[in-house]
């Protein structure tokens, strides 16, 4: 699915990744007054005015959803769209950090992706060379450092659990080779 772009400016994606981060975590935003959210943000009127056209284009967009009951109490929520979008925004700040000491595993990720699903195939491809990845075969990356849970992310993510395998290996072969790539 392709996304429509938001980051038309800093104040926008800071402002979408905000409420991200809270509705993905399952909680609602509920505030009083739209005028009151604005004024969270900045008390310029010029700026006020800004952030009520970021928040009508992030609705617009389809990536949030802005109601209000009777009382003037307004409610915010991320939509499905808005969540996808939320995830590729995590994707894209995902990174696997570096020990102070190697605990000489290394982790292998092969996947077997049908030809229906190429575009999730190259995203994973993608990413996992992002995140340092080892290309050592057509469909198999290495990467010597604890990275489970960011590999689960990214297949769940993409829809392609079954197809993608995580191995963890004491001994590889080209294992000199891949320790001078990575510096362990």
């Amino acid at each position: 699915m392709k996304l429509e772009k938001i980051e038309q400016s800093t104040l926008t994606k800071t402002i979408f990744l905000t409420l991200a981060a809270t509705a993905l975590i399952g909680t609602l935003l509920v505030f009083p007054s739209f005028g009151y959210i604005v004024k969270y943000f900045v008390d310029n009127k010029k700026r006020t005015d800004y952030i009520k056209r970021v928040f009508r284009r992030l609705e617009k967009q389809e990536l949030i959803s802005i109601s209000e009951d009777p009382v003037g109490k307004i409610t915010i929520t991320l939509t499905d769209k808005g969540k996808q979008k939320a995830l590729t925004y995590q994707i894209d700040s995902m990174e696997i950090k570096k020990p102070k000491v190697w605990d000489t595993l290394w982790r292998i990720v092969i996947f077997d992706i049908p030809e229906g699903q190429k575009q999730e195939r190259n995203a994973l491809r993608q990413n996992l060379k992002r995140l340092g990845f080892y290309h050592l075969q057509k469909s198999v990356f290495v990467h010597p450092f604890s990275c489970k849970n960011e590999v689960d992310f990214l297949k769940h993510n993409f829809g392609i659990a079954k197809n993608v395998t995580f191995i963890e290996a004491r001994n590889i072969d080209r294992q000199n080779h891949l320790r001078n790539h990575f510096q362990v």
